[in-house]
């Protein structure tokens, strides 16, 4: 099922021919809960991205450098199955064709079009965004995106366990699961 040197529409596919069968298991495994509070986390992280212009910032940085910089094109590929289908899971609609084929498929004209994004664009605050924010700011959504990374990764794990049972091709988790 999992296959490396997918495109990112490809993952997008996949990821919608996963969804049934990850979403049974995650209730099988007593997690749905999990998705609950995600939901509140993400949605937490992206009112507090709104409230600091963090995601106007990036929008308007992408547009303006011509679809360079950290919502390239390149970084859409970064992006795997586990996160896309977390969005699904969630009931967004993950996009599969471009605002601006210059850009990440994701990215829109206010920002991200996901709700739960990889890591890497979660974590990483540019130079530009670390300068419009004070410390304080910085600090508080460094605490918020803390909170949603950790629920993702928890289920992501279960995502991967799910591969791991079923025989999916896939690297085996190397970090022990949370019972």
């Amino acid at each position: 099922m999992i296959q490396e040197n997918l495109s990112i529409k490809e993952k997008i596919v996949l990821a919608h021919k996963l969804l049934g069968p990850i979403r049974r298991h995650i209730e099988d495994q007593g997690r749905s809960h999990l998705l609950d509070d995600l939901r509140k986390e993400a949605l937490r992280s992206r009112r507090l991205m709104d409230e600091l212009g963090v995601s106007m910032t990036c929008a308007q940085c992408a547009k303006r450098n011509n679809g360079s910089g950290c919502c390239s094109k390149e970084i859409e590929e970064w992006y795997d199955e586990k996160v896309i289908l977390l969005n699904l899971l969630l009931g967004v609609p993950v996009p599969d064709e471009y605002v601006d084929p210059r850009t990440c498929i994701f990215l829109g004209p206010r920002g991200c079009r996901l709700l739960v994004r990889y890591h890497f664009c979660v974590n990483y605050l540019c130079k530009t965004i670390e300068e419009r924010l004070s410390g304080s700011q910085l600090r508080r959504l460094r605490a918020q995106y803390g909170r949603e990374l950790y629920i993702a990764w928890r289920l992501e794990e279960e995502i991967w366990r799910y591969f791991n049972t079923n025989s999916c091709k896939g690297p085996t988790l190397q970090a022990p699961l949370l019972p």
